[in-house]
């Protein structure tokens, strides 16, 4: 399993309105291009990829845990040693830092890239937007939010127990 079906688990819930469903939807579609178009590599050991499971599903992962991703998405190498990744935040992977471009702003060099049209962009752009908000922990996640519903419902009391 390659790392961004691993963000796709970590990601991709059942969301509540077509919105947030059409901006991972669209965000996938243009990662995949920017993926072949740049020829991104983003291989890790599959020992890396088991070891991010466990803090993928812990609550709110996505604010607290780091993740094993490959540091320079853009550098052919087929070796797969300890240097070529680095434990991450998902705000760091999909937004960057200083070291990472980030996989967003990497899906903006491919739409500027190709030219994309502008017309549509302003969709796209609240699409990237909504995506790195919620990978920067601005947004709740469907979890989050669930979590947060249940527990202040007046008629929760702490027993884990629903009528």
């Amino acid at each position: 399993m390659t790392m961004p079906l691993l963000i796709i688990l970590i990601y991709l819930q059942v969301q509540l309105t077509d919105f947030e469903n059409a901006a991972f939807v669209v965000f996938m579609l243009l990662l995949t291009r920017t993926i072949v178009t740049f020829k991104l590599n983003l291989l890790i050991p599959i020992t890396k990829v088991d070891e991010n499971f466990p803090p993928a599903q812990k609550p709110d992962a996505i604010n607290k845990e780091k993740f094993h991703f490959r540091k320079d998405v853009q550098k052919e190498s087929s070796e797969l040693t300890q240097d070529i990744y680095s434990l991450m935040t998902l705000n760091e992977i999909m937004n960057g830092k200083d070291d990472f471009p980030g996989l967003i702003p990497l899906i903006h060099k491919y739409l500027d890239y190709i030219d994309y049209n502008f017309s549509k962009r302003p969709k796209i752009m609240q699409y990237l937007k909504y995506i790195s908000d919620k990978a920067a922990g601005k947004i709740m996640t469907m979890a989050q939010w669930t979590r947060q519903f249940v527990r202040n419902h007046e008629e929760y009391k702490n027993d884990s127990f629903c009528q």
